[in-house]
């Protein structure tokens, strides 16, 4: 959804952050942003995907690494890493919003205590809070049994200021 947002937006050169990638939700990340870069007919650029921590400072390098290799936007999967990044434009005189566009996976909270607002994809946490507590309710009870179900949520977008339009 965020890749396929920016690509809407005109942004052809996306990269992307994440933290953890041995965890299964950033190989979902990274799947995504694959396919809908694919489904677009964009090149996908392996590049352009860099994994960092904001707790070893290794995020910052990715950052700097991120903006040489020209991007016009950038996905951040987890809201410290948004955070940081924004610490680093303005530390950089990067203006998101205008220089560089931003979206963050998560960070709906904090979106609008930011400046520009952040664009941010809610995830819908309550609806899954209660499927997981009926999943376990269900084992518990044996009402199911077998292999364990992956179960899908739409999440939704919350449009700050922080992706520009890309003009042609």
């Amino acid at each position: 959804m965020a890749t396929n947002y920016l690509l809407e937006k005109g942004h052809e050169r996306i990269g992307i952050l994440i933290g953890n990638h041995d965890m299964y939700n950033a190989q979902k990340y990274i799947e995504g942003y694959q396919e809908e870069l694919l489904l677009s007919g964009k090149t996908f650029d392996e590049g352009l995907i860099c994994y960092c921590d904001s707790l070893d400072g290794s995020d910052m390098e990715a950052m700097e690494r991120m903006v040489s290799k020209g991007v016009s936007a950038i996905v951040s999967c987890e809201t410290n890493i948004t955070f940081d990044f924004y610490e680093y434009a303005r530390k950089k005189e990067i203006l998101i919003g205008k220089d560089i566009s931003v979206i963050s996976i998560g960070g709906v909270r904090e979106a609008g205590s930011i400046v520009p607002s952040l664009t941010c994809i809610q995830q819908p946490g309550k609806q899954m809070g209660i499927k997981a507590i009926e999943v376990i309710a269900n084992r518990i009870n044996k009402i199911e049994r077998g292999n364990i179900k992956t179960h899908y949520f739409t999440p939704t977008l919350i449009e700050g200021g922080s992706v520009k339009q890309i003009e042609y």
